[in-house]
């Protein structure tokens, strides 16, 4: 009967460290997965590949959710500030951003806000990104200017750290 609860008591203990060792690897796996689709950082991006609008502009996301970019392209005599928004996680891999940025005229007077909602989809390896927005413009009063109202996609590529090249 003592060897049957020994048995019994080895099998059960090799049963849970079975299953312990399974879950840690399910975590370990999980945790990998969740590294590979981060959005934090800093990304080139290109607005409007191929398109007559084409344009650059660098984005960076912070964690917690703020993410801030350069100023993107207006037609002359137009010009942005710098954009402010946020982003959330939608899925695996994907993301969601809306973000501001103010026009301004020549003289530097206040004509308007550029919203622009994003819908960002990362890669499995984490460093590059496609992107569909919608854009939306609104006079000072925050009335929409269905005119300058469009649709549009990007694509980003991290910005990753290399190393020094040394100097002669």
């Amino acid at each position: 009967m003592k060897i049957k609860r020994i048995s019994l008591a080895l099998v059960v203990t090799a049963l849970m460290l079975t299953l312990s060792g399974w879950l840690i690897a399910q975590s370990t796996v999980r945790e990998s997965e969740e590294s590979d689709s981060q959005l934090e950082g800093s990304w080139n991006t290109v607005v409007g590949p191929g398109s007559p609008i084409e344009f650059r502009t660098l984005v960076s996301y912070a964690e917690g959710g703020a993410m801030m970019a350069t100023e993107p392209a207006f037609p002359p005599p137009f010009h942005g500030s710098t954009v402010h928004g946020t982003w959330e996680k939608t899925g695996r891999h994907q993301f969601a951003s809306t973000f501001l940025c103010l026009i301004y005229d020549p003289t530097g007077h206040f004509v308007g806000t550029l919203k622009v909602r994003e819908n960002i989809t990362l890669n499995r390896a984490g460093n590059e990104y496609n992107q569909v927005s919608s854009q939306e413009v609104f006079d000072p009063a925050g009335n929409p200017v269905p005119q300058f109202s469009t649709c549009n996609t990007a694509h980003g590529t991290r910005i990753n750290v290399e190393p020094v090249i040394p100097c002669p």
